[in-house]
């Protein structure tokens, strides 16, 4: 699938992955420290893909979710860590990455304002990048609330938008495909 590399797929899982655990530790021990190190690993996640992006969010969204702002320690030190590899780019090569991959996929797909939901959903899917949510989603089962609620509608709504919209863009998907959308995402 186009955007699939394991070999930096698997370092970007494991560091975003690597972010959530520490962040759940510091939001058990109420840490600046292991807030700081989770957005570190987070920083180093999305440096490595843009897909582990989904980490930085995740941990910001539970942190003014939760209202534990403490921990957005971990949101500001992956952005800056983030910015800190754009600037980089900037001095070795004379642009931000990131625009230079935005103008490198368009190139080779050409798409519209209208492709985006569909973008967004297949790099979901293919790099099941929605994963993240899930390690603080299960923590949140055992709390009762409307937070609960929203978490669980989110999960519902990214499963049901992703499969529809395969669904609908991809005429030829069989019944199997739909059903590991319907597990990724």
């Amino acid at each position: 699938a186009a955007g699939q590399n394991l070999m930096i797929d698997v370092p970007m899982l494991a560091l975003a992955a690597s972010s959530m655990v520490v962040y759940l530790r510091a939001c058990e021990k109420e840490s600046i420290g292991n807030a700081t190190v989770a957005g570190l690993l987070a920083g180093m996640a999305v440096n490595f893909k843009y897909a582990g992006v989904v980490a930085i969010g995740v941990m910001i969204v539970d942190a003014i979710m939760w209202r534990r702002w403490r921990m957005l320690a971990a949101g500001a030190t992956s952005v800056a860590l983030f910015a800190a590899g754009q600037l980089a780019s900037v001095e070795i090569y004379g642009e931000p990455q990131i625009l230079h991959a935005r103008d490198w996929i368009q190139r080779l797909w050409p798409s519209g304002a209208g492709d985006v939901l569909h973008r967004t959903s297949t790099a979901v899917v293919y790099l099941g990048a929605s994963a993240g949510w899930l390690v603080l989603f299960t923590g949140s089962l055992f709390r009762r609330g409307w937070r609960t609620v929203f978490q669980l509608a989110v999960a519902v709504a990214g499963t049901v938008g992703a499969v529809v919209d395969l669904k609908t863009q991809e005429m030829d998907v069989t019944s199997l495909s739909i059903g590991h959308v319907a597990v990724f995402a």
